[in-house]
């Protein structure tokens, strides 16, 4: 399948560059090898902020590690799947690869290649056709 943008990672960077692509009326797909927020949802960013918070406010542990629990699953709702779908990001969980300057090819599941004019890694990298 076409599309304008193909964006390789589902973390913070990723997902960013995504819906920045959508909002522009941009054909997007979105490859991601793990959940889709990736490591900063689930184990940086949302969990260690809210601890920390947590920590400062005098909260006892296990209230701390509850706090933890309830902000990465509201983050991770509005990351899922159907919600990037119902944006207008389409989502694929696999590997992807170039295969030329201006090729993705998604391993796995009998996918077929993306064709696309850019593509954004995760992590802010720029692979642009």
């Amino acid at each position: 399948m076409d599309y304008d943008v193909v964006v390789i990672g589902g973390g913070a960077a990723g997902l960013a560059a995504a819906r920045t692509a959508v909002r522009r009326s941009a054909r997007v797909l979105l490859v991601s090898d793990g959940p889709v927020g990736g490591d900063c949802t689930f184990t940086g960013c949302v969990p260690s902020k809210t601890l920390i918070e947590a920590a400062a406010r005098g909260t006892p542990f296990e209230e701390a590690l509850a706090a933890v629990r309830g902000a990465v699953a509201v983050i991770a709702a509005a990351e899922d799947d159907a919600a990037l779908e119902r944006e207008g990001i389409a989502v694929v969980h696999d590997r992807a690869e170039f295969v030329s300057p201006r090729q993705v090819m998604v391993r796995g599941g009998g996918r077929a290649e993306a064709v696309h004019r850019r593509a954004r890694l995760g992590g802010g990298r720029c692979a642009c056709g």
